[in-house]
């Protein structure tokens, strides 16, 4: 596989799983019942029956947010090895790739939350949704002036990755990823970084990524970023081996990614209520493990089958690549906004179930047209700059590093 190519059929990949994560969120929010709330929270019949099916990996948000760490765990991995630097330098301009558009998009959404122009807790009601209806609940006592701009750059830059020292902003609940996402980052530059050059002490990471897994299993998303870095490891171990094409293991992987990403969270209907007794005593969540296997089985399909790296090659697939962070750090306050308000206004007229059809596309247009804007004027400067910062503050850490040999 061409390395260019690779490297973009994986932003296709992050592309749709950001696509899922939007869609997922939408249907917490609308139709709770077909992720598995139970009869209860269902809007039509069958709503219920649904979300204890694999329908649900087509908006599945665990199994897509799987998707994005072990994506991330993969391209980090291969980006040291093919771009060394030193660690300072690596953790600055991740923490300035991943602070800085939370912080201009946590200060776009922070005059909607302060103007009252959130909607969840009126429109959750009505979705019989939960997840809605806390989506930007005050806290007891709270007061929305309490996040002065001061706080928020503080809370954006700081609180995201070390909430223990100051408070996160809750403006973006989709933000609780980013704490995990930047640590693990760190541990992986580190390990990289400190270990020996040779391709042997290298090597040794693969053991020390599962060893990880054992013990970050109940760590939420550091699992699936170890098996992003075993995966790495696996292929830069197989040498020129791990560039030839295998439709066959693709096709397979790719099945089988699909099959337990699907996994449904109520595993009452059959084959899952078996699996599930066969899984829980040895595994915890049988579901937790389903998502991470079958997003680790999905990435290594894209890697081993060429015509779905020619998919993902495709216009869509790279433009939704290009904007993927930009629409998971936006979508949620424009669903709890625009979708909430247009779910409000709607319903007498149209009936739930129509106005939520009405919804969902009137929601993503709105979400993917700010994320467009906010990839351009905010994520990619935002690259260009922590790669520039790197450079120009820490040049006397900068010296020629060979990339890592291959065996």
């Amino acid at each position: 596989m061409n390395a260019r190519h690779g490297y973009a059929c994986l932003d296709g990949v992050r592309g749709w799983a950001a696509l899922m994560v939007a869609c997922s969120h939408f249907v917490f929010a609308m139709h709770p019942a077909l992720l598995g709330a139970g009869e209860a929270h269902a809007h039509f019949p069958g709503a219920a029956w649904l979300g204890r099916t694999g329908a649900i990996v087509l908006y599945n948000p665990q199994f897509a947010v799987d998707i994005f760490f072990v994506l991330s765990g993969f391209v980090l991995a291969t980006s040291v090895n093919n771009r060394p630097a030193p660690l300072v330098e690596l953790v600055l301009r991740r923490w300035l790739r991943l602070g800085l558009p939370i912080l201009a998009t946590t200060a776009l959404i922070w005059p909607l939350v302060n103007n009252h122009l959130f909607w969840p807790s009126t429109a959750g009601a009505l979705a019989k949704s939960d997840w809605l209806t806390l989506m930007y609940a005050t806290p007891a006592g709270a007061d929305y002036a309490y996040m002065t701009l001061p706080r928020l750059f503080a809370g954006s830059l700081v609180g995201i990755f070390v909430p223990e020292l100051l408070p996160m902003p809750f403006y973006n609940p989709a933000l609780w990823t980013m704490k995990m996402e930047f640590w693990g980052s760190v541990g992986l530059f580190a390990g990289y970084t400190l270990l020996p050059a040779a391709w042997a002490a290298r090597g040794a990471g693969l053991l020390a990524a599962l060893i990880a897994i054992g013990f970050t299993w109940q760590v939420p998303l550091l699992a699936p970023f170890c098996f992003g870095i075993a995966l790495f490891e696996l292929r830069r171990l197989a040498g020129p081996r791990a560039a030839v094409p295998r439709p066959a293991a693709g096709v397979a992987l790719l099945a089988l990614g699909v099959l337990l990403g699907g996994m449904p969270y109520d595993m009452r209907l059959e084959p899952y209520a078996s699996l599930f007794r066969l899984g829980a005593p040895w595994v915890g969540s049988v579901s937790l493990l389903s998502f991470r296997v079958g997003a680790l089985c999905v990435v290594a399909a894209v890697l081993a089958w060429p015509p779905l790296q020619r998919l993902l090659l495709g216009r869509v697939s790279q433009w939704l690549g290009r904007v993927s962070f930009a629409l998971y750090l936006v979508h949620v306050p424009i669903l709890c906004s625009l979708g909430a308000w247009l779910l409000l206004r709607l319903e007498p007229a149209l009936g739930y179930n129509a106005a939520t059809l009405a919804v969902l596309p009137a929601f993503l247009a709105a979400a993917l047209t700010v994320a467009a804007l906010a990839a351009r004027w905010i994520d990619e400067p935002s690259i260009r700059l922590a790669k520039r910062f790197g450079g120009a503050v820490l040049p006397t850490l900068r010296r020629p590093l060979a990339p890592y040999p291959t065996p």
